[in-house]
């Protein structure tokens, strides 16, 4: 990361990050710990899931290609859960598979937001806040 400083403090703000690329995972992770979020970690979506029934994040940062579940049964297991249970916690959709994967599919999977790696550590954080309501 350079010298610059996050736009908006993610202070108080928990991500869930999932991706089976640990990193990629290292990469979030730091990007995230500057602009002051709590981080939690998954390397699959089942491990994601399991997260999820212990404790809610404000929002998910998940790959969509992973071995065995992808980021797309994550996010169908996700929105088949009550609000009360996380079912609705926003959920942005992370790939560089670009030639595989489009912004209008992770949209109609019901993603909030769709990135292609390699991303912008800041704008993650300026998508991350908006979305948690900073």
């Amino acid at each position: 990361m350079s010298g610059r400083s996050p736009a908006r403090s993610l202070a108080g703000v928990t991500v869930l990050l999932v991706d089976d690329n640990v990193d990629s995972l290292d990469i979030f992770r730091t990007a995230l710990a500057h602009s002051g979020a709590s981080i939690r970690t998954a390397e699959s979506a089942r491990e994601a899931l399991d997260i999820l029934r212990a404790q809610r994040p404000h929002v998910i940062v998940t790959d969509l290609a992973m071995p065995h579940e992808d980021g797309f049964w994550l996010l169908d297991h996700l929105r088949r859960l009550p609000h009360a249970q996380g079912g609705s916690i926003p959920a942005i959709a992370i790939t560089a598979r670009r030639h595989r994967y489009t912004a209008s599919q992770a949209t109609d999977a019901a993603f909030d937001v769709f990135f292609t790696k390699p991303i912008d550590p800041f704008a993650l954080v300026e998508v991350i806040a908006k979305l948690a309501g900073r």
